[in-house]
């Protein structure tokens, strides 16, 4: 399982540190899982599966392709969790201030942002 780990970070061209942040563990536990001086634990394996959209059975077992189809929520959930352990405040801003919104300003701002968009 080790070497699955190690290649689901390659795949994502993540060093062990920035994939071991985006699981919230150290940069240690990432290399001491790869090196096999460590077991991934049940717990981290699942969360390792949800944040990267990665197939439960592939990284047990090797069956399987390594990623899931990713839906339109999967892809929300993962880009949510890149922008909590980002440096962007600008972007966390923007999302807690759209979220204070109420219903009247949000349609407002999302038709100005589609009128951008065209």
């Amino acid at each position: 399982m080790q070497n699955r780990v190690k290649s689901v970070r390659k795949e994502l061209g993540l060093s062990q540190e920035n994939f071991g942040n985006r699981i919230g563990v150290s940069r240690d536990v990432i290399v001491n899982i790869e090196l096999g001086r460590a077991a991934l634990k049940p717990r981290l394996l699942k969360h390792i599966c949800e944040v990267f959209g990665i197939n439960e059975e592939w990284l047990q077992t090797g069956n399987g392709e390594m990623f899931l189809p990713v839906s339109d929520e999967m892809q929300l959930r993962q880009i949510m969790t890149e922008i909590a352990v980002s440096d962007d405040d600008l972007i966390k801003k923007i999302i807690q201030s759209y979220w204070k919104l109420d219903d009247k300003e949000k349609a407002l701002l999302r038709k100005m942002v589609d009128s951008l968009l065209q």
